[in-house]
């Protein structure tokens, strides 16, 4: 490839719109539709906020559930009449999970005990959602399955939508889960967490230019061997170091130079009204 080449595949990742063309990092897809998302959310609460209705949860709501079906009625549309033309990291087939972030956020913030009493009230069915998908998700073949990349990507935010709410409105959680793992393991996964935008955004640096693709994760017709298993360790290890290090490095200096010129405000009280 020339760098006019180069350069063709570097714009849709310097202009955030790499989920609908080509690009030099393909996982970057779902920046593009954080970036999008976030525009669309300022202009949204900056309307409610101007008209006065930010407070009024019912309309709130109803944006919501608008989002959602219409999210969902387009892939269902996209995937079924346009399969040639499908774009799986499009942002009108995305935004529902993050729009579903949004909600249980707002809801927290502004409207806390009715948050609290849809939660104490529908308890064991956010447990069910929660585990349910885990017994058969995993076995589904995005390519193969046309309920995945459809109905699959709903009922996903609907479970870590449901997993948040468990952790929010269970107490001493943190405890609870160390008991479970052990404080060592705890922290580990705790760290991974805490690191874990920089890990997502750097992996496949390293997964492509230092780690054979063959050896990182079991294809058809190839067993699972000793060598296979170490180099996912490797690559793993260094997956994690390598992205912890570059969120020191980056991430964490430019979230505090932003705190610094632009920190951010005290969350409003619930139930206020704008």
């Amino acid at each position: 490839m020339n760098w006019k080449g180069i350069v063709v595949e570097l714009l849709p990742d310097l202009f955030f719109y790499q989920n609908y063309r080509p690009s030099f990092w393909e996982h970057h897809w779902s920046l593009a539709v954080e970036e999008h998302f976030y525009v669309f959310l300022t202009v949204l609460i900056f309307i409610l906020a101007k008209l006065k209705l930010l407070g009024r949860h019912k309309l709130f709501m109803g944006i919501a559930l608008f989002i959602f079906i219409l999210c969902l009625a387009l892939r269902y549309y996209a995937y079924n009449y346009h399969f040639e033309e499908w774009g799986f990291g499009e942002t009108q087939f995305r935004m529902d999970s993050l729009f579903a972030g949004v909600l249980i956020s707002y809801f927290h913030a502004f409207q806390k005990e009715k948050l609290t009493s849809f939660y104490q009230r529908f308890k064991y069915l956010i447990f069910f959602f929660v585990i349910a998908p885990a017994f058969f998700m995993p076995f589904l073949k995005i390519d193969e399955s046309s309920f995945l990349p459809v109905f699959g990507l709903t009922l996903l935010y609907i479970s870590f939508g449901s997993l948040l709410l468990v952790f929010i409105f269970t107490k001493t959680i943190s405890v609870k889960l160390s008991t479970l793992l052990t404080k060592p393991l705890f922290w580990c996964v705790t760290r991974i967490g805490f690191y874990s935008y920089g890990i997502y955004l750097f992996h496949m640096y390293y997964l492509k230019l230092v780690t054979k693709f063959k050896y990182a994760f079991p294809v058809e017709g190839r067993t699972r061997s000793p060598e296979l298993i170490m180099d996912f360790v490797i690559y793993f290890s260094t997956a994690v170091a390598v992205g912890a290090g570059l969120s020191k490095l980056v991430e964490i200096p430019f979230l505090r130079l932003r705190e610094r010129y632009f920190p951010r405000r005290a969350i409003v009280g619930q139930d206020k009204q704008f």
